[in-house]
This record gives C-alpha cells, sequence and structure tokens, in this order.
C-alpha cells in the first residue's frame, strides 16, 4: 500500500483571560467600566502569580501575548508571563482590548445609575443600548473582533498560540461574537478573576475549548464579581 504524506492541520488557540482581582472589583456598589487607572489588590497580585505558575507546570507557552491598556489588566499580563519567561517588551498593548466604556456613569453608585427605568431600557435593547458617552455591547465586539483581525491570523498549516489579557465584559462581547449566541446570553457567563477561557480555530471554524477555567485559583481564593 502507497503511503501519501499528509499536510498537518492548523490550529489557533485563544486563551481569553480575565485580569486579577482589582481595586474595582472589591468595590461592587460603584460602576467602574474602563476605570483604567484601577490597580490590582493583594489578592489579584496572588491570583496573577498562580496564573503565571499553573501556565509553567503545564508546559502553556504563547506565540504572542495581547494586553488591555487598563492597568489591572498590564499587571496582569506582566506578572504571569515572567513565569513562562515571555519577555515584557514583546506583549502587545491595545486600547481595543479594554472594558466597555460606561461613559458618564463611571465612578457613579449604581444604585443611582440603574433605575428601574433604565434597567428596561436595557432588557428592550440589549445589543445597542449605550450610557451617556459610553459604549454599547455591539461597539465593544465590533472593536473586540477588528483587533483579532488585525492581529491574528489562522494559517491552515501551523499551530499558534495566543493570550489575550482583557476584561470581563469585552472578553464576553469577543466570546458571544465567535459563537454567535444571544446578546442576553452575555450577562450569563460567568469570567472569574485570571479565568481562562479556550477558544480553538481549525479549517471548520471556531469552537469553545474551555470556558472559565479558575483551577489554579484554589490556593488563593475567588472573587465571584461579574463586572
Amino acid at each position: 500500500m502507497i503511503s501519501f504524506p499528509t499536510k498537518p492541520d492548523g490550529i489557533l488557540e485563544l486563551y481569553l483571560i480575565r485580569h486579577a482581582e482589582s481595586e474595582g472589583n472589591i468595590n461592587t456598589g460603584i460602576v467602574g467600566g474602563q476605570s483604567n487607572h484601577l490597580q490590582l489588590t493583594e489578592r489579584g497580585i496572588l491570583q496573577a502569580k498562580a496564573l503565571g505558575e499553573h501556565f509553567l507546570q503545564h508546559n502553556i507557552f504563547f506565540d504572542g501575548i495581547f494586553c488591555s491598556t487598563a492597568e489591572r489588566a498590564k499587571a496582569t499580563a506582566t506578572t504571569f508571563s515572567s513565569y513562562i519567561n515571555f519577555p515584557a517588551d514583546k506583549i502587545v498593548y491595545s486600547d481595543d482590548l479594554l472594558e466597555i466604556s460606561q461613559g458618564e456613569w463611571e465612578g457613579r453608585p449604581r444604585v443611582e445609575v440603574y433605575t428601574p427605568e433604565v434597567l428596561e431600557r436595557i432588557s428592550s435593547d440589549v445589543a445597542n443600548f449605550c450610557p451617556p458617552s459610553g459604549e454599547s455591547l455591539r461597539d465593544v465586539e465590533k472593536r473586540m473582533l477588528n483587533f483579532i483581525h488585525h492581529h491574528i491570523h489562522f494559517h491552515p498549516d501551523k499551530k499558534q498560540r495566543y493570550a489575550i489579557v482583557s476584561h470581563g465584559t469585552a472578553l464576553r462581547c469577543l466570546i458571544r461574537a465567535v459563537l454567535g449566541f444571544e446578546y442576553a446570553m452575555i450577562f450569563r457567563v460567568v469570567l472569574h478573576n485570571t479565568s481562562v477561557t479556550n477558544l480553538q480555530r481549525t479549517a471548520k471554524g471556531w469552537y469553545l475549548e474551555r470556558l472559565n477555567d479558575s483551577q489554579h485559583l484554589n490556593k488563593v481564593g475567588y472573587y465571584y464579581g461579574y463586572y
């Protein structure tokens, strides 16, 4: 029997990583939005270190790391990447990976902002509702997808692995865009701080391999905040 060499199947792996616990995560009564100045908490630093140890232990290395320009995301990326000897100056930062902007609402008490009337407006048009001077979910989805299309390319004969360090709502928007579920389901997807969600791209399309993997947090604790 004559055998012919087969062309290897290409696969693109995206590791979607939510930033570690920040000051905003423990102050849940305030609208956060982008709030790019917020720093990691002490537990957040431990979470980022635990993630780095997890990657090293399981021989998970990256062809590239992309990161939001928010301080909490940058601190997360530089911390875990040091464990796998990924050069800090090779991390690519982009505003396209920032959290959803809540515009004029950022920094205000939630009880003042999310009135029954506002909640009704949101539920009536989840995808397109936009806070004053802020962004809609559709806006965030568009810029996240634009980033992927411009910076990460699938090659049918190549194996690639990239990490994207971003934020809860922004990552949920990207997952929704790739998988095509209803916008209302975005609020039913839980992503813990430093959780890892794996998306895989093959010649047949996109697949969800893993969602909200937080096993590395067993030693340092979870934060069950969704914002």
